[in-house]
């Protein structure tokens, strides 16, 4: 994981982060790397590197992330990533449940692993159209997703592959094949459970 890790740190232009204490450093164990978090057996199962200066392709990075088989978390919000947001990110790592690449600059189509089950759900709240479930964290303004009861458990099924995703802020568009429909990401929503 070490060596993912450096790789990861070279794509996304290490020696430019705010914080990359430890990073790469002969005889420092990983777990004392900034924004690197170890459970059991001092494998990776968080990378929290939010606002941190990170900087580059999501997509070249991404191959290096997916080294990263225990990973749990990827906190990745508020850095200048660019590109397209991979689609081997909603597969693997496979404990990944928890993804925010919120304030980058990505554009593109989102994935249709990111987009399962988003033509049934419903918003209510403040706000005009949007494509409902994806989206931002914790704003003041942040609308509510309501699931109809009956649909509840379907959805939740379709989305148990993350408990939190957030990829407002980037120029992503949702593209729905049920109902054919294209539609922006809005920048203040939240898909979490």
């Amino acid at each position: 994981e070490r060596a993912a890790l450096l790789a990861l740190h070279e794509a996304l232009l290490g020696r430019a982060w705010t914080n990359a204490a430890g990073w790469g450093e002969a005889g420092v164990p990983v777990a004392e790397w900034f924004g690197v978090a170890v459970g059991a057996g001092g494998r990776v199962v968080a990378l929290r590197l939010g606002d941190n200066g990170l900087a580059g392709s999501l997509a070249e990075a991404a191959p290096h992330i997916c080294r990263l088989a225990r990973l749990e978390e990827l906190w990745l919000g508020g850095n200048a990533l660019t590109g397209p947001l991979p689609p081997e990110l909603a597969r693997t790592p496979p404990r990944l449940r928890k993804l925010d690449v919120s304030r980058n600059a990505l554009v593109g189509v989102l994935p249709p692993a990111f987009t399962v089950g988003l033509a049934r759900r419903r918003r209510r709240g403040r706000g005009g159209s949007s494509v409902p479930g994806i989206g931002g964290g914790n704003h003041d303004d942040a609308e509510k997703v309501v699931l109809e009861e009956e649909e509840e458990e379907e959805e939740k099924r379709a989305f148990s592959r993350f408990t939190w995703l957030d990829t407002s802020g980037n120029d992503l568009t949702a593209f729905y094949t049920a109902t054919a429909e294209m539609h922006t990401v809005p920048a203040t929503s939240t898909t979490h459970y």
